[in-house]
């Protein structure tokens, strides 16, 4: 009995379910034996068969059918736009015939579409009927019947869904799916807008869907939690204003604005002011740009209206001045802790009472400043652990702090003070010694990370400056990047000089390798080392006893008991007129070492080259090229591919790689290269990029 049933149930369900055609050729003759028709009758010269052959073979019923198999293939990979089109061709190519009708009927129908299948069959027994074609016309008559049967049992599945697996479809829709579905029926109105994880992260464009679901925003505002708004439409960003000043975003914990959305929106000032006032309960991030010469609203007024935002991002392109900032209204502000700002020049003056107000930031980047902004930080932003200041650099973000029993964060290493410095002049030049060496002095003890390109110092300013900070030096410094002008060196050098903690250190414009080196070989071997523009030679015997040194360490046993840190794993080695073969050759017996990036390495010869990548290649996991003519694409296919440790390469500036080279660098490399990077090779186009993201997990061109 219960077999019979299931055989019941299963004869119903192939019933009630759209039976798609299987198209076949069995009506035609082949190809092939109209091929070898054709043959036989050319050899035996029977033009006539010939031209009968040959006619036959291009009739349109064999085009026809072999579009019918096409379209038929693609409506059952997913592919419903080309299959239509196959469809629409064949009703172009015989408008009398049943068959284009009947294959867009029945893709319609399995995709769902019934009115349109409807259409199809209509359209066709207009047609197939003035051409008194009786066969066609009950197949269309009969496919026509099935498709209004189906129309008429359609079965609202969201609804018949249980909750958690229809809001889960729903949240996994694209946002023009989602305008789409509100439209559906009031049940689907309904679902899509309770979907709380549609809503939760919601990005609101220029397109026509994002005005859709702009007129839906009050009944949704309550599920947002990430708000992006990147739209210059009037209309819809009202509705968002509108919102926000009603208290719709009950939830609503981070806020970005763009450019775009910002513009033309100084008429609208006291609107956006109320919105974010209205949005303080819970906004703890806030990141507004604007390009305008005339900023919509000022950073004092933002830090008015959201007085409880932690995370601030404020980008003007207008002077702080300019924009009329009064930050002498402000209260104590106790919320936030990381502010970057950058605005067209900020003065010392424009920002000393918003540091005074502000006095819990801990991270600030700051981009546009004039020297005395420095002047400002150093009094009055006490409690900073990160400072970006004019860097072209990525700053680091603020990571979870460590608090003690009652709560209060706890001071680095016991000490409160600057952890990590990037610092650069204005527009990426070079900052005077004299405003960034007093913070560096004052927070001698507590930096970890410097990133500081300093302007050169004259005898005299040096010895003033020795004079006044006798006991610089870093207490936790890791990582140390500095540009080593004359009088720079020497004082950085002072600062490490004791420095067991330092780790990376890389100089840039070295003005005294020999100085650099006697400092380097008293302390434990770095683990990342580099050098750029170096335009002397006097420092070779130096530097070959620095890598014979860091040779020495690596090749020794270790032991678990052994202070010594790991000796040199990363090399960098930029512009170094010091670097020759003989210095490369001292390198490679450095078995620690696995990262190395060289480039515009004038006095490298091809042998030397070579020689080097062959003696660290079976270590080598991360290679950096850049600028150096002698990288062919014999170079790159063959050994950088042959490399079997190697997972990430970045190529530079290279005028003599190609597409070929990359291809089969990738071909070669695969399944073990992870990262691929190309950067100004001008023969390398998007067509080897395309080529090598099917192999390698990150690929970048710029």
């Amino acid at each position: 009995m219960l077999q019979q049933q299931q055989q019941r149930q299963t004869d119903h369900d192939a019933q009630s379910r759209p039976i798609v055609p299987t198209p076949t050729l069995e009506t035609f003759e082949t190809f092939e034996n109209l091929t070898k028709k054709i043959n036989e009758a050319i050899a035996t010269h029977e033009y006539l068969e010939t031209v009968k052959h040959a006619s036959a073979a291009i009739d349109k019923t064999q085009v026809i059918a072999l579009i019918d198999i096409r379209a038929y293939a693609y409506s059952l990979q997913g592919c419903y736009e080309a299959a239509c089109i196959d469809a629409q061709r064949m009703i172009h190519l015989a408008p009398h015939l049943a068959d284009g009708y009947m294959r867009l009927g029945h893709i319609h129908t399995m995709y769902g579409k019934q009115r349109s299948a409807i259409a199809a069959y209509n359209d066709g027994l207009e047609n197939v009927a003035a051409a008194d074609q009786k066969q066609g016309n009950e197949q269309l008559q009969a496919a026509k019947r099935e498709a209004e049967t189906i129309s008429q049992k359609r079965v609202n599945f969201v609804s018949k869904l249980p909750l958690e697996i229809g809001t889960l479809i729903i949240s996994l829709l694209p946002k023009n799916a989602i305008a789409s579905c509100i439209s559906v029926s009031r049940a689907w109105r309904q679902r899509a807008l309770e979907s709380a994880a549609s809503w939760k992260i919601l990005s609101v464009d220029e397109e026509h869907a994002d005005r859709q679901l702009a007129s839906v925003v009050g009944y949704t505002a309550h599920h947002v939690e990430h708000l992006t708004l990147n739209t210059s439409n009037t209309a819809t960003r009202s509705k968002y204003f509108e919102c926000m000043r009603d208290y719709k975003f009950k939830k609503l914990h981070s806020l970005i604005m763009t450019a775009r959305a910002t513009a033309n929106l100084r008429s609208y000032s006291f609107a956006l002011a109320t919105a974010l006032w209205q949005l303080r309960p819970t906004l703890k991030y806030l990141d507004f740009k604007s390009d305008s010469s005339t900023s919509a609203i000022t950073l004092a007024e933002v830090l008015l209206a959201c007085n409880n935002v932690t995370d601030l991002i404020f980008t003007t392109n207008s002077s702080m001045s300019t924009m009329g900032c009064n930050f002498s209204d402000l209260e104590e502000n106790y919320a936030l802790s990381n502010l970057q700002l950058k605005s067209r020049l900020i003065t010392g003056q424009d920002i000393q009472v918003l540091l005074q107000r502000c006095s819990h930031l801990r991270r600030l980047v700051i981009n546009g400043c004039e020297p005395s902004v420095m002047e400002s930080i150093i009094a009055h932003a006490h409690n900073l652990e990160i400072l970006g200041y004019d860097s072209e650099c990525t700053i680091p973000q603020l990571n979870d702090t460590v608090d003690d029993e009652e709560g209060h964060r706890r001071p680095f290493n016991g000490i409160k003070g600057l952890r990590m410095l990037y610092a650069s002049g204005s527009g990426g030049t070079l900052i005077e010694a004299s405003s960034i060496l007093p913070l560096l002095y004052k927070n001698r003890l507590t930096l970890t990370t410097v990133h500081a390109s300093i302007r050169g110092l004259q005898t005299g300013e040096l010895h003033r400056m020795q004079s006044t900070y006798r006991d610089f030096h870093f207490g936790s410094i890791k990582e140390l990047t500095f540009t080593a002008f004359t009088g720079v060196q020497q004082f950085m050098m002072d600062g490490i000089r004791i420095a067991a903690t330092l780790e990376r250190l890389e100089a840039k414009h070295v003005h005294n390798v020999n100085s650099m080196v006697n400092t380097l070989m008293e302390l434990p071997s770095l683990t990342e080392f580099g050098l750029s523009h170096v335009d002397t030679t006097y420092g070779r015997a130096s530097l070959e006893r620095l890598f014979k040194r860091y040779a020495q360490l690596a090749g020794a046993p270790l032991m678990a008991s052994s202070s010594l840190s790991p000796t040199l794993q990363s090399i960098k080695l930029r512009f170094c007129d010091e670097i020759h073969d003989d210095l490369l050759a001292t390198l490679a017996e450095i078995k620690t070492l696995h990262k190395v990036e060289l480039a515009g390495l004038r006095f490298v010869t091809t042998g030397g080259f070579n020689e080097f990548i062959r003696r660290v290649s079976d270590r080598l996991t991360h290679i950096t090229l850049g600028e150096m003519d002698l990288v062919t694409d014999s170079f790159i296919s063959t050994t950088l591919g042959g490399l079997p440790a190697l997972t990430s390469i970045e190529l530079v500036g290279l005028k003599n790689a190609t597409n070929q080279s990359v291809q089969a660098l990738v071909d070669k490399a695969y399944p073990r290269l992870i990262e691929l990077k190309v950067k100004n090779c001008p023969s390398i186009t998007q067509e080897s990029i395309q080529y090598a993201k099917k192999k390698a997990r990150v690929v970048v061109r710029e």
